[in-house]
């Protein structure tokens, strides 16, 4: 799974989300994210999220869908932390 896929995935299902507040690493172990990539979502760090989201997309020169990824990685950091 991708780091966008995984953040679709708590920002669209309120189960998921649940699970990922309780048990963040498991929810990272199952989606069989990259390290680098389960660590940037682990920190819940805003910029690190977006930066794997925008290297997995290409979305680095889309600046539509990097803004699009922005509000809906920083609405689920919100909801998180």
């Amino acid at each position: 799974m991708s780091v966008t896929a995984l953040m679709t995935e708590l920002a669209t299902d309120p189960v998921r989300l649940a699970e990922f507040r309780a048990d963040p690493s498991r929810v990272l172990d199952a989606a069989g994210l990259e390290e680098s990539s389960a660590a940037d979502v682990f920190s819940r760090d805003p910029s690190r999220v977006l930066k794997a989201i925008a290297i997995e997309t290409g979305a680095i020169e889309n600046s539509a869908m990097n803004t699009v990824h922005i509000i809906i990685t920083v609405e689920i950091l919100d909801a998180v932390i």
